[in-house]
């Protein structure tokens, strides 16, 4: 006995639909650029990653827009996020520029500081010195103070001259 009988089908059919194939997901590309430092990349407010060496590529997203956002401990990006449109075959670059936060800046700015005081001899070789309470007043103010009001000042200590920029922190 055939099968068909015995699961009763009298009529074979005629013919037979065939069903075209699925369409292939339309999708583009995406690459993140983030300088001067690394960065977690973020789309639509997902962690997809993580530059090297600046960059981020090779992620395959389906058509449409997103928005891309990217973040840095430490540093502050150029804009908050940035709104790309993916397109069928298309290929999206987006860049981030980074900054230092206000905060680092002044951690790195006291931090530059307090070396500059050891290179002097510490407390005690300032207290010997001819900077003596001009140097111990400058440094109870706060960093951020005296990088607005100083562009550069001179050390002189047992008849040499330094002058130290107060860009040093941004180096």
């Amino acid at each position: 006995m055939a099968i068909k009988e015995k699961a009763g089908i009298t009529e074979t059919p005629s013919s037979v639909a065939i069903l075209p194939d699925p369409p292939k997901p339309k999708d583009g590309h995406l690459t993140v650029t983030c300088k001067p430092v690394d960065c977690v990349v973020l789309v639509d407010k997902k962690v997809i990653g993580s530059t090297k060496n600046g960059d981020f590529s090779g992620l395959t997203l389906p058509e449409g827009k997103i928005t891309v956002s990217a973040s840095s401990e430490n540093y502050i990006p150029d804009k908050e996020g940035q709104i790309a449109e993916i397109t069928d075959g298309g290929s999206v670059n987006v860049e981030f520029k980074f900054k230092l936060s206000p905060v680092a800046l002044q951690a790195r700015g006291i931090e530059l500081f307090d070396k500059m005081v050891q290179a002097l001899g510490g407390d005690v070789g300032l207290r010997e010195s001819r900077l003596g309470a001009r140097a111990r007043i400058s440094r109870e103010r706060s960093w951020r103070n005296w990088r607005t009001h100083c562009d550069e000042f001179k050390i002189n200590r047992f008849r040499e001259s330094s002058t130290v920029f107060a860009d040093l922190a941004l180096r």
